[in-house]
């Protein structure tokens, strides 16, 4: 059993009841209705499985790019951000970046591609101050897409990296 993550899925429903709290403030001041339950609130406990509270709280799991490009967007950079900022609170945590490709054009360039887009990321976290060795990349060409089939919206949705996290 293990100790962690708790604090960020803490840090995650305390900023969505803020608002709520706040609109519970303006209601108890409004009317004289029967107050709500309790609200629950997470509290640090042991944890058989990490992961389990880890993939709540980490919500960017794909990055797309645009047709032969390994350009982030700058649309993903503030999901990146956040990224580091967990990267940062959990410096015994390692990254996979794994890059895709869509089908059309040369596989070996694609593979490339793949490869350019995981690295494109990692360049991308490096910068931010995270450490190169936490940090794996992978180029898997068209081999594993999200959506099959030859239509543009198939080959947008398969343009994208995939991140993977471990706690070694």
């Amino acid at each position: 059993m293990k100790r962690v993550f708790i604090g960020i899925i803490v840090w995650q429903v305390v900023t969505s009841l803020s608002s709520c709290a706040t609109a519970l403030q303006k209601e108890k001041a409004s009317s004289d209705a029967q107050k709500p339950e309790p609200i629950e609130v997470l509290q640090l406990k042991d944890i058989d499985d990490p992961y389990d509270y880890l993939d709540t709280a980490f919500q960017i799991q794909h990055l797309y790019f645009d047709v032969d490009k390994a350009i982030i967007p700058d649309v993903s950079k503030d999901e990146l951000d956040e990224l580091v900022d967990i990267l940062t609170t959990y410096p015994e945590m390692k990254l996979e970046i794994h890059g895709h490709t869509d089908v059309t054009g040369d596989w070996d360039a694609n593979v490339a591609l793949s490869k350019n887009r995981a690295e494109s990321v990692k360049a991308y976290l490096v910068d931010k101050g995270i450490d190169p060795k936490r940090v794996y990349t992978f180029g898997h060409g068209p081999e594993i897409p999200l959506m099959e089939g030859d239509f543009e919206e198939a080959y947008q949705y398969n343009r994208r990296v995939e991140f993977e996290y471990t706690l070694k």
